[in-house]
């Protein structure tokens, strides 16, 4: 049994066996390449409290604020069990968007995770539990374009998703230059 030493801001130690246990990158990290410290700079220190928790309990804590970090994590470490609560919560989450602040939430990270991990079910979960011609859906998608050069194109393709079926579309399909060049842009990156 070795001892992990991972490093956010301090130095905390771990059993790695419970974290090869759970997640098939740490295995790889201590078999492979027999590591005895991680640095886990690239993510926030109480996410990775969090995460070595719910490793260490078999239970994982999740919310809007949190659940970035937490899928994060799990997706790079391979963490399968926990990747599929961040699964079960955002398709949760999707089901009941009722305000501006889970709709903004949800395909927020339907954008991450689509730019991010190449996964396209967070936005497949979003469109699917929208309808684009509801008024409140089509005030959502207004009040999220009020300034379309601070998003990128990331965002613009799940907006576009969510739309594209819509009768009256928030979006404009032809005539809006800088629409043409995001659109064009996007299709080269």
């Amino acid at each position: 049994m070795q001892c992990l030493s991972y490093l956010t801001r301090r130095r905390n130690q771990v059993n790695s066996m419970i974290l090869a246990y759970n997640g098939k990158e740490f295995d790889r990290i201590f078999t492979e390449f027999a590591f005895t410290e991680l640095h886990m700079d690239d993510f926030e220190p109480s996410a990775v409290k969090d995460f070595v928790k719910a490793m260490y309990s078999g239970d994982v804590e999740l919310s809007n604020n949190k659940f970035r970090e937490l899928h994060k994590m799990a997706f790079r470490f391979k963490v399968d069990w926990i990747v599929e609560q961040c699964d079960h919560y955002f398709s949760a989450l999707c089901s009941k968007i009722d305000d501006f602040d889970t709709f903004y939430f949800a395909v927020g990270e339907a954008a991450y995770s689509n730019k991010t991990f190449q996964k396209t079910e967070y936005c497949n979960a979003v469109v699917s539990n929208l309808d684009p011609n509801s008024e409140k859906i089509r005030s959502y998608l207004e009040r999220y374009l009020t300034d379309l050069t601070q998003l990128g194109t990331e965002y613009l393709d799940v907006l576009i998703e969510i739309e594209k079926d819509a009768l009256r579309p928030v979006i404009p399909r032809n005539g809006c230059k800088f629409f043409k060049r995001v659109r064009t842009w996007s299709a080269k990156t």
